[in-house]
């Protein structure tokens, strides 16, 4: 007797759990969930990234302005005469010349990287738009449902407050309308 009443409640909790999950209202909110959370990582590696963009601009805008400088003095040194610096600046110059290179390679992967995520963050927010779409459908197919429960009827009660509700000078303008009209037509079927 117990064993058949521990097994009658253990098949109930199975059925409750089967229920839940295959809830569809439940997945679709989990499926939201879950693709906001993706949103949101994706946001938060996209400023990361144009943080890594920014700082490697304003290297890459250094390096550059050093080759410059760099160029002067050799320049410089060619008129003056002083062969002796021209070597070690050259040397320096080559050396600014590798690491520009290096970080306008890092910068191009940076754009690169920073594309990609933003084009996963457009299909993630495009698929939580259709997801929360589609649970507006089931929302919308649990309320014809409903109307179909109450034989299509379903009434809205209007609340003080509510958009749909009247005025007092409304009402009394269509109460007037309607009388018109009452009279109009009594009028016509004498």
């Amino acid at each position: 007797m117990f064993l058949q009443r521990l097994q009658r409640l253990f098949k109930a909790d199975a059925h409750a759990l089967l229920d839940k999950i295959e809830d569809p209202a439940i997945l679709l909110k989990q499926s939201i969930r879950d693709m906001q959370q993706l949103i949101d990582e994706e946001k938060l590696l996209l400023n990361r990234l144009n943080s890594e963009k920014q700082l490697l601009e304003e290297q890459i805008t250094q390096h550059e302005g050093l080759i410059n400088s760099n160029n002067e003095e050799v320049s410089l040194c060619f008129k003056n005469k002083h062969e002796q610096l021209i070597k070690p600046l050259l040397a320096s110059k080559i050396g600014l010349e590798k690491k520009l290179q290096q970080l306008q390679n890092k910068q191009l992967c940076l754009h690169h990287k920073t594309e990609t995520h933003q084009t996963l963050l457009t299909e993630h927010i495009t698929k939580i738009d259709e997801i929360k779409y589609k649970a507006g459908l089931f929302n919308h197919d649990s309320d014809n449902q409903c109307n179909k429960n109450n034989n299509g009827y379903k009434p809205h009660v209007i609340q003080p407050g509510d958009p749909y509700s009247a005025t007092e000078n409304e009402i009394e303008i269509a109460f007037l309308k309607a009388q018109q009209l009452f009279e109009q037509e009594k009028s016509h079927a004498s």
